[in-house]
């Protein structure tokens, strides 16, 4: 190969600048750097994740053929009916928060109904307040929704 080593030099340099912009297109799309809806920073996620760990825990005051769980929003199986072996459980997993609430469908199913019947449900969301709540139920529950709320300063909050 004959020439000045400079030429060749930048030759070479703007062949691998090509061969990055082509890279970076196939990856990221065909955004110009120009281009105002490049994504920046993500902005902190609602999720229960980024919230910190999540604790449900149940207490039925009598025994269920069946307990299921699903989030309100996309009807996500956070607890897979099964039937308790007791009238307490706790639970961990990542519930959809959105603007510090989520809602929750509750599916129960008493082995004898009674007019007594209620399930106590606590949960505990790491860096905020604990939220409880008590369901009289005498009936099965089907669909039932529940929804817990936090407020905009988690500092604000009573416990």
């Amino acid at each position: 190969m004959h020439g000045n080593p400079i030429i060749r030099l930048l030759a070479l340099t703007a062949a691998l600048a090509v061969m990055a912009l082509v890279v970076s297109s196939i990856t990221h799309g065909s955004r110009s750097p120009a281009d105002p809806t490049l994504p920046g920073p993500e902005p902190r996620s609602t999720t229960a994740e980024s919230m910190g760990s999540t604790q449900l825990s149940i207490q039925l005051s009598a025994p269920a053929r069946s307990l299921s769980i699903r989030t309100g929003d996309a009807g996500t199986v956070l607890v897979a009916p099964h039937q308790p072996a007791g009238t307490e459980e706790e639970f961990r997993f990542g519930i959809p928060m959105e603007e510090r609430a989520t809602t929750l469908l509750l599916d129960v199913t008493w082995e004898t109904p009674a007019p007594n019947r209620f399930l106590r449900l606590v949960l505990e969301i790491e860096d905020l307040p604990t939220r409880e709540l008590t369901i009289h139920a005498p009936d099965d529950l089907e669909n039932h929704a529940v929804t817990f709320t936090w407020p905009p300063n988690p500092d604000l909050a009573s416990p």
